[in-house]
């Protein structure tokens, strides 16, 4: 195995410490679901009649419960925040529209279990 020399270990660890550093003063997204979005196994959006974005998204694990809802607190929406239409949802992705009161049912649920 090839060893790396201390100029090229100090080098890289000062690059890394530099990274780490502008890192620190740009916003994180969703800082609080970014470690949970890869869990996701269904998303359930609440779509805008007009334009057909999503407004809000709730992320469901494997065994139906919701991991993540978006926007929320310091959370931007991991689709939300994007200008995604319905129809890439639908044809792309485990993603349905929501019915109203299932959508609201999970979304307070999530919401009273965080609080």
């Amino acid at each position: 195995m090839p060893t790396i020399s201390p100029e090229l270990k100090r080098k890289h660890n000062r690059k890394a410490r530099i990274w780490r550093a502008i890192l620190f003063f740009i916003p994180m997204g969703n800082p609080d679901f970014d470690d949970f979005v890869d869990d996701v196994q269904e998303w359930i959006l609440e779509i805008d009649n007009a334009d057909k974005s999503p407004t809000r998204e709730i992320g469901l694990n494997a065994n139906g419960q919701p991991i993540c809802i978006m926007p929320w607190n310091k959370n931007y929406g991991y689709w939300t925040d994007n200008e995604i239409k319905l129809d890439y949802f639908t044809s792309n992705l485990k993603a349905i529209p929501a019915d109203e009161k299932e959508f609201e049912a999970l979304w307070t649920t999530f919401s009273k279990q965080n609080n």
